[in-house]
């Protein structure tokens, strides 16, 4: 016997009904078939991830080399700078020491202040060039540091590099007078020396 066809689409919307509610509480059931519930671990499931979270130590391997120059460029520059300061320092602490041409000027008043003797004036002379010689490498040291130096760093290290070049070029007159005396004295002292 066969119903009729009113009847058979309502016991089929009927069991399609049932179906969805089934289907509809099996999705949203808290637990799984095993018996265990996911909401409560979810270190075991495999789709759920931790948040990162990022160190200091995790961002210096982000950077680039060139970052890392820069970065190394500025630590140069500012443990230079701190030298400086510290020599600077040190400097307005300490008592000046007496120069070198004034410990060796005699005690008399009018009295000239470089040595009238031969050996004394090539003594003075080696001296003085030892002086030229380190500052000359001071101010090199000074210009690149000028060079290298961040924007706002740059007029200390240019001031800094212009106080030397103003020492510098203070010995190299000094020196050039030096010379001259002791090309002067050698001059005396053949014109002294009888001829043969």
């Amino acid at each position: 016997m066969r119903l009729p066809k009113a009847e058979r689409e309502k016991s089929s919307g009927r069991r399609a009904g049932c179906a969805g509610w089934l289907a509809l509480l099996l999705l949203f059931c808290p637990f799984d078939l095993a018996g265990q519930n996911p909401a409560a671990s979810p270190q075991q499931n495999p789709s759920f991830k931790a948040k990162r979270v990022w160190t200091e130590d995790d961002l210096v391997t982000l950077r680039k080399p060139w970052d890392l120059y820069v970065i190394a460029q500025e630590k140069k520059a500012a443990e230079e700078k701190a030298a400086r300061e510290a020599e600077e320092a040190a400097k307005k602490s300490a008592p000046k020491p007496a120069e070198p041409g004034a410990a060796r000027a005699p005690a008399a008043e009018g009295a000239p202040s470089t040595p009238e003797t031969i050996p004394a004036l090539e003594d003075r002379v080696f001296d003085a060039r030892k002086k030229v010689g380190a500052l000359e490498q001071k101010l090199q040291d000074a210009e690149r540091a000028a060079y290298d130096s961040r924007e706002d760093e740059r007029a200390a290290a240019l001031q800094a590099q212009e106080a030397v070049a103003q020492e510098l070029e203070k010995a190299r007159s000094e020196l050039k007078l030096l010379e001259d005396k002791l090309q002067a004295l050698k001059a005396a002292q053949s014109n002294e020396l009888p001829s043969r």
